[in-house]
């Protein structure tokens, strides 16, 4: 998978197996193991109900509850895991309210993330594949289990 990134002139590369490099040097997830330590992309998508806004916003504020470094939004799915995988960031999610990403606009970040040590998850925590409704990418086991665990609490 390739990315390219015009705004910094960043070229991602990824081959299943051989690893992840970011302008020929070979990328790394960051080490953050919970959110307090964590960067954390958030990316609303089309999602307006009423219902939809409420999820998004009852995670933001469990992100911030839970004591977040800092929430961004980038408005590029592939370019978000690309961040997570080179360790610019530690987490990235959607999905919480139906909002979610097509194949096309991740397919090579997940590939990425997950060739330079990322987790890769729906947001419940299960197996990510291609299809599902919401995704989970972070830096390590143990914020992946810290972020689901706070993105699924009730409230």
């Amino acid at each position: 998978g390739v990315i390219y990134d015009p705004n910094r002139d960043e070229l991602f590369q990824v081959i299943t197996g051989c690893g992840a490099y970011m302008n020929g040097v070979q990328s790394q997830a960051s080490n953050a193991q919970r959110i307090s330590e964590a960067v954390v992309i958030q990316e609303f998508g089309s999602e307006r109900s009423a219902e939809g806004i409420d999820a998004m916003l009852g995670a933001t504020r469990r992100l911030l509850e839970a004591g977040v470094q800092s929430l961004r939004q980038i408005g590029s799915g592939v370019l978000d895991l690309a961040y997570v995988g080179c360790g610019r960031v530690d987490a990235v999610y959607t999905g919480v309210a139906g909002e979610y990403w097509h194949p096309w606009d991740y397919t090579a970040g997940v590939l990425f993330a997950e060739e330079s040590g990322a987790q890769v998850r729906t947001i419940e925590g299960k197996s990510f594949q291609v299809f599902d409704k919401s995704m989970l990418c972070a830096s390590s086991k143990s914020l992946c289990e810290d972020m689901v665990n706070t993105l699924t609490k009730s409230g």
